[in-house]
């Protein structure tokens, strides 16, 4: 049972997931106080409503529950095309004590499972900082996508449970890695049984290829790819020396390149 306050639903009250649908609900007053009635699977609830004010940090009226009820974030989406760092999240807290308590979890890439702070629960009013991973190593996690979990637990009190604001999580986004090459061509002699002038021709196919060009600037073999391969295909993004006036095509054209 949810209640819209002009801004937001709020969950009223959770009935079992084998058990009937609510049939039947109704508002009146009684006992100088209103309520909302409803039946559900054969049997019959109520719960004291508020009139005017719907803000529980101002009554002192409200009943909350002794179950330990939870707030699930929406997934942060960054997207697939970039890896963000998760940094840091900052969680204001109200009326907490040791009895009323509130848990700041967080999950990770879509995954079910969560992951708990470092003394993630907390039982003292103000502001409170969690560090990614932990507070040891505060080095922050790599994630895709992300939400939190927040976990209320109240003592024996019916009308006292801790209260928050919203959490403030500080990220960065990172690119992928791409590497620059800038290298000198020699073309003082042939090379490979290739002129001077069919290496400057060469060097301007590649410069205007729209498909990416194969860079390999060491003797690695057909297999070695991984961690340790240095082939990278480029954009080459600019030459210069590509071609000197007179007769001869000998000289240098220092090349600029980037990873694709």
């Amino acid at each position: 049972m949810l209640q819209w306050n002009g801004r937001a639903w709020d969950v009223k009250w959770v009935g079992g997931s084998a058990e009937q649908a609510i049939s039947w609900a109704h508002v009146s007053n009684a006992y100088s106080v209103y309520r909302l009635w409803w039946a559900q699977n054969q049997r019959v609830y109520f719960m004291p409503i508020q009139r005017d004010i719907v803000n529980p940090l101002e009554s002192t009226t409200l009943t909350y529950s002794a179950n330990t009820e939870e707030l699930i974030t929406p997934w942060l989406d960054i997207g697939q095309d970039r890896d963000g760092l998760a940094k840091s999240v900052k969680i204001e807290t109200f009326n907490c004590t040791a009895t009323e308590t509130l848990t700041l979890d967080y999950a990770l890439n879509y995954a079910t499972a969560y992951t708990a702070f470092t003394g993630g629960t907390i039982t003292t009013n103000g502001v409170t900082e969690f560090l990614f991973p932990n507070t040891t190593t505060p080095a922050g996690s790599a994630f895709r996508s992300i939400r939190f979990r927040i976990r209320l637990v109240r003592g024996s009190t019916t009308t006292l449970s801790p209260q928050f604001l919203p959490p403030t999580f500080l990220y960065r986004v990172k690119l992928s890695a791409k590497y620059g090459f800038t290298v000198v061509v020699d073309l003082q002699k042939e090379y490979g049984n290739n002129t001077p002038q069919q290496m400057r021709d060469a060097l301007r196919t590649a410069l205007e290829s729209n498909p990416l060009v194969e860079l390999s600037y060491h003797n690695d073999t057909g297999t070695d790819y991984g961690a340790t391969d240095r082939r990278f295909y480029v954009d080459l993004v600019d030459a210069t020396n590509l071609e000197e006036t007179g007769d001869s095509d000998v000289g240098t054209s220092t090349l600029t390149m980037i990873e694709g």
